[in-house]
């Protein structure tokens, strides 16, 4: 499982390179995942050699996002006298990741059963 998470660990080193290097204005998380997803599209990587190490990442998500949302109180002062246009752009991005998940995971069961 070392070398699941050392695969992991190493596209999310390259995501941070690219995001710093092209000075990106996306975070390296997302361009690791887009990262993963394509060379789990293309089999580069097969899904095998990174589903334990996933796994274990997924029943620990909770303390993944504890930070983030310990970082959005720290920030509170900056959402001050913008409650609708925050509440709006939360209620869009969720749409629009819920949406684009179930897009991914219908790809991904479709090349699935074709296998």
């Amino acid at each position: 499982m070392i070398k699941q998470f050392t695969i992991i660990v190493s596209i999310l080193a390259i995501s941070y390179m690219i995001e710093v290097g092209l000075g990106l204005p996306i975070p390296a998380s997302i361009i690791g995942m887009l990262i993963l997803l394509i060379l789990l599209l293309t089999r580069v990587i097969k899904l095998e050699k990174v589903e334990k190490a996933s796994d274990v990442l997924q029943g620990d998500i909770s303390l993944f996002i504890l930070p983030l949302a310990i970082g959005i109180i720290d920030s509170v002062d900056l959402f001050q006298g913008k409650f609708l246009i925050t509440i709006l752009i939360v209620v869009i991005s969720t749409t629009v990741s819920l949406f684009t998940s179930a897009f991914v995971m219908k790809l991904i069961f479709n090349r699935k059963k074709d296998i």
